[in-house]
């Protein structure tokens, strides 16, 4: 204890311990790193807030089929998805982000898509014919009808936060004036917000039907 006070007392530092990584780390560290954001999840169903889960309610043993569900959503609304459509979205993600059709094959070979997930498989195809117009010097390539480009995105996301200071007893107009102060790092101007808070954004209600 003595040595150690005199050692810190001439100024020298005491050597510090480090715990040894185990394989575990270093395998958790090696994924963390290989992702371009760091931790941050790429998983379709994270991110794709435009849709929310629809429960297929289980019917009793002796009832026939279940009956068929109407999805009928309100513009602006997370639209309404099934929740065996999530495998099928994700796979479909995975395809057109990494190029990996793995998981789209293996649901092939044990379920059947909802007509939902049919017109987004007709999409592929489409968007594959449209991609290789591209390398042609015809056409451009076109985003996929499960998903939002990222400005109508960010569009809705303040959309959100203009209805939460209504919420709390703003007026409108002072609400589309703070989200727009706020979200000075987006080109975003308040007519187009104004718009798209009013459902009357031509493209943004476009893209929303497309989906």
């Amino acid at each position: 204890m003595a040595k150690q006070k005199a050692g810190n007392q001439r100024g020298r530092a005491l050597p510090v311990t480090k715990p040894k990584a185990t394989a575990i780390d270093d395998r958790l560290l090696a994924e963390i790193n290989s992702e371009k954001v760091g931790g941050q999840s790429h998983d379709f169903a994270d991110n794709a807030f435009w849709f929310s889960i629809h429960v297929r309610p289980a019917p009793p043993h002796d009832a026939g089929p279940p009956p068929k569900v109407k999805l009928k959503p309100k513009k602006y609304d997370a639209l309404l998805v099934l929740r065996e459509d999530w495998a099928w979205l994700s796979a479909l993600d995975r395809l057109d982000r990494l190029g990996d059709a793995r998981p789209l094959r293996q649901l092939k070979k044990v379920s059947d898509p909802s007509p939902r997930i049919k017109k987004y498989l007709d999409d592929l195809v489409e968007r594959k014919a449209a991609r290789e117009r591209a390398k042609k010097g015809r056409g451009r390539r076109r985003l996929p009808a499960y998903t939002l480009s990222r400005n109508d995105a960010l569009l809705l996301i303040a959309c959100e936060c203009v209805r939460g200071y209504v919420q709390r007893s703003h007026s409108v107009k002072t609400a589309l004036g703070k989200v727009r102060d706020e979200w000075a790092w987006v080109p975003l101007n308040k007519s187009t917000l104004k718009a798209a808070y009013n459902v009357n954004h031509a493209s943004l209600n476009r893209h929303l039907k497309r989906l």
